[in-house]
């Protein structure tokens, strides 16, 4: 028994909560993600000593610390916050393997299934890379939607606009290939899936030197700054961050050299 129905509401609660957090105060509790964290670990531990399945113990361990070693190092550049990183390493260990046991009563109750190419994906990777590729394609939707508008509120007559051409073209270059590779293999439905993630992609490569002028990187005061806050060191003078050793990410340490 690995308590499948115990790790799926601890997966759903915690990331609930998670969201709920990160939208309401721009942070996750740490309380959350280590919570996930520990009973996620407890379970596979008694897979192990409990039931004697040592390999159920390493399949589902050390995709984590995979996942905290690389979350850390793109954490420290600021491409990744610390909390998404606990918050992925809790879903590996609470859910390592798509729980099909648990869910295929609730499937088979509601006539439905895991449509064939999900189901092989399921079977043979991490659920928490289907995760991860799903919430990316997501926020590449988001981000896309949202810094459009903002550049358009901005540049409402289109004139301002200042498209880096050789990144735009290059990016078009491998996005319209792709696309009518994907109309040609896979349903429309799915082609317009990939659309709506590559199209974003182009449009955020392409505008991205504005965006981060106009839309993203903003000038505050230091009372403002918020736990990992990320640093625009290439906007500063860089004798200043050379000497005062200024990093990316703003952690209190970091705020305290700013001072300076």
């Amino acid at each position: 028994m690995n308590f499948e129905l115990l790790r799926i509401a601890a997966a759903l609660a915690g990331t609930g909560l998670a969201a709920w957090e990160d939208g309401r105060t721009s942070f996750i509790d740490d309380r959350i993600t280590f919570s996930m964290i520990g009973l996620g670990f407890l379970l596979n531990l008694w897979a192990w000593l409990g039931m004697g399945d040592w390999n159920f113990f390493v399949a589902s361990c050390l995709p984590a610390a995979l996942v905290l070693a690389v979350g850390y190092l793109l954490y420290r550049y600021g491409q990744l916050g610390g909390g998404d990183v606990l918050l992925f390493a809790g879903i590996q260990l609470l859910l390592p393997f798509y729980p099909f046991e648990a869910l295929a009563p609730v499937q088979a109750a509601l006539g439905t299934g895991l449509p064939e190419f999900a189901a092989e994906v399921s079977a043979n990777w991490p659920l928490l890379l289907s995760v991860f590729v799903a919430s990316s394609a997501l926020a590449m939707v988001g981000s896309g939607a949202q810094y459009s508008f903002l550049l358009w509120k901005k540049h409402k007559d289109f004139k301002g606009l200042k498209p880096d051409w050789q990144m735009l073209l290059a990016a078009s270059a491998l996005a319209v290939p792709a696309l009518f590779f994907a109309s040609t293999a896979f349903s429309p439905m799915r082609t317009a899936f990939f659309a709506a993630v590559f199209l974003p992609g182009v449009l955020l490569v392409g505008f991205k030197k504005q965006l981060m002028d106009e839309v993203i990187v903003k000038r505050i005061r230091i009372e403002e700054i918020e736990d990992e806050d990320i640093l625009a060191i290439d906007k500063m003078d860089a004798k200043v961050v050379e000497k005062y050793g200024l990093e990316r990410v703003l952690t209190k340490e970091q705020v305290g050299r700013l001072r300076k």
